[in-house]
C-alpha cells in the first residue's frame, strides 16, 4: 500500500494580491510561517520523499519540509497549477480581459474541445493527472508527499475517483465541493489489490496544525 500526502503550498502572493502572477508567484511572509508549521508536523509523518511542482510558492514549502526532515527531495511540473492563457498574467483581476477568461474558463469546462489561446483546458488537466498517478504508482517510495496546488489537487482527486471516466461537469462539482485551505493536507492511499478500487481518500484538507 502506497500512503500519498498531497498538500498545497503555503499562502501565496497569488492568493491575496490584485495580479495574475501565475508561476512566479512567491510565499508572503505569511506563507513561510505557514509551511514551517506544516514542517513541524511533517516531524511525525513517516515520509519516505518530497515532491513539488517546482512552482516558487511549492519549492519554498517544500524546502521547509525537507530541511526538517531531512528526506530525498524531487520536483515534478507535472504537479503544477493549471496553465492561465499567456495574455493574462500581470493582469489585475479587474481587468476585462482577465475576467472574461475566467468566465469562459469556467463555463467551458465540461468542453474538452475549449480552448483559450494557450491556456489549459479540462482535457489537458486530465491527462495530467493521469501521469501524475502513474508517477505516484511507479515510485518505489510507499510514503510520498508532494507539495501541489489548490485547483490541481482537486482535479487529482477527481481523477482518483473516477478515473477515465471522469467528465468536465463531475470534475467541476466536485472542485466547487471541495475546499482547500494552504499547507492542508490530503491523504489518500493506493490499494491495488482492493477489489472496490485502488485510491481512497483518508483525510481531507486537514490544516489543524495551523491552530
Amino acid at each position: 500500500m502506497k500512503t500519498i500526502y498531497l498538500v498545497r503550498h503555503g499562502q501565496s502572493e497569488s492568493n491575496v494580491g490584485e495580479i495574475q502572477r501565475e508561476r512566479a508567484s512567491q510565499l508572503t511572509p505569511h506563507g513561510h510561517e505557514q509551511a514551517k508549521i506544516l514542517a513541524e508536523r511533517c516531524r511525525n509523518l513517516p515520509i519516505d520523499l518530497v515532491v513539488s511542482s517546482g512552482f516558487p510558492r511549492a519549492h519554498d514549502t517544500a524546502r521547509h519540509i525537507v530541511e526538517a526532515i531531512q528526506k530525498p527531495y524531487e520536483e515534478a511540473e507535472m504537479f503544477g497549477e493549471r496553465r492561465p492563457a499567456s495574455s493574462t498574467v500581470g493582469l489585475k483581476r479587474t481587468d476585462a480581459v482577465l475576467v472574461a477568461y475566467e468566465k469562459d474558463f469556467w463555463s467551458s469546462f465540461h468542453d474538452p474541445e475549449w480552448r483559450y489561446e494557450d491556456s489549459e483546458n479540462f482535457a489537458d488537466l486530465k491527462i495530467r493527472a493521469a501521469r501524475c498517478l502513474e508517477y505516484l504508482i511507479a515510485r518505489p517510495e510507499e510514503n510520498i508527499l508532494v507539495v501541489g496546488h489548490g485547483l490541481f489537487v482537486r482535479v487529482l482527486i477527481a481523477y482518483m475517483a473516477f478515473e477515465e471516466e471522469l467528465t468536465g461537469t463531475e470534475c467541476l462539482r466536485l472542485m466547487r465541493f471541495l475546499a482547500t485551505e494552504n499547507t492542508g493536507i490530503t491523504v489518500v492511499t493506493y490499494e491495488p489489490e482492493r477489489s472496490r478500487g485502488e485510491w481512497h481518500m483518508q483525510t481531507w484538507n486537514d490544516h489543524a496544525h495551523l491552530g
